[in-house]
Formats: C-alpha cells, structure tokens, sequence
C-alpha cells in the first residue's frame, strides 16, 4: 500500500511543479522584459531561478516516479531523482541570493 501511495504523490507532484515551472515562466516573462535597475533584474533573476527549480523538480518527481512505480527498483531512476534534489536544492540558494537582493537593496 505505502508504494502506491508514494507512486501517487511522485507523479502529484511532477504534474503540479510542472504546472509551477509554466507560472514562474509567464511571471519571469512578465517582470524580465524591463530591467534597468538593480531591483529589476534581482526581480527577474528571482523568476528565472523559480522556473528552473520547478523544471528540476519535475525531472526529479518523474525519475522518483519511475522508481517508485515500477515492479523493482530502478538504481538510474533513483539516481536522477537524487541529484535533480541537489541541482533544484542549489538553484534554491541561487533564487534566494536575488530575493535577499531584491528585498534588502
């Protein structure tokens, strides 16, 4: 039961941080096409780390997917989904190096 449980969420949350990952496009579309202050391009910087993180992490939910739904365990699938974790996990400090720009400038 709990493997169905898990199958379900991973492939949850690969359908809703893809979902995120088009928002943060649109947004990063939106605050990225005027940028000449400071402020502006930490905005747009923001966004751009917001998509990418969600497109990693939706690399990563279905790679857990994979593994998890499956008859045994996939050691490439549970290998991807661990280092999508890492990389989404690095772009994380790299948005919220902009937001503390943003907000603190």
């Amino acid at each position: 039961a709990i493997v169905g449980v898990s199958c379900f969420v991973d492939a949850y949350q690969a359908v809703l941080r893809l979902a995120n990952a088009a928002t943060a496009i649109r947004a990063a579309d939106r605050v990225c096409k005027n940028q000449t202050t400071d402020n502006q391009m930490a905005r747009c910087s923001a966004q751009v780390n917001a998509a990418i993180y969600n497109m990693i992490f939706t690399i990563g939910c279905v790679a857990q997917a994979v593994d998890d739904c499956g008859n045994s365990v996939s050691k490439p699938a549970a290998c991807l989904a661990t280092i999508s974790g890492f990389t989404a996990n690095l772009d994380v400090i790299a948005g919220t190096a902009s937001s503390a720009t943003q907000t603190c400038n």
